[in-house]
């Protein structure tokens, strides 16, 4: 598990310059997502939720898959090489379908101009 109360990772290393050159993302949990394979038999349902991140061109990086959950936990930890600010993070939730592919629930962007004091920003997001 991730602990949440420690203290935030050091970003500066490896930079005496400080520029900005690496992203780094801790995806935690997520909660309320919507009902995307409804179950026939009952009220309700569940999804299998993953998440990718888009930083600039064709890099991504991809979670698990969270079978039927409506209230994911992944504690995952990804790193982005980071070459301008001016670049913008999009971060996608699919429902995770393997024959007919996957269903999109939503999204939300990071503009990397927002975190380039280089600390540490613990925060919600709300998929559009």
């Amino acid at each position: 598990p991730v602990d949440l109360s420690a203290p935030p990772m050091n970003v500066t290393d490896g930079d005496p310059a400080g520029k900005l050159n690496e992203l780094h993302i801790l995806l935690v949990r997520a909660t309320g997502i919507k009902v995307m394979d409804k179950n026939m038999l009952s009220k309700g349902g569940s999804s299998d939720p993953m998440m990718t991140f888009h930083l600039g061109g064709d890099e991504k990086l991809k979670s698990s898959v969270k079978k039927k959950s409506l209230a994911p936990v992944w504690e995952e930890a990804f790193k982005f090489p980071v070459s301008s600010t001016d670049a913008v993070l999009t971060c996608v939730m699919d429902d995770y379908d393997m024959g007919s592919g996957n269903d999109f629930m939503g999204q939300f962007s990071i503009p990397l101009s927002t975190v380039t004091d280089r600390k540490e920003k613990r925060q919600w997001f709300e998929l559009e």
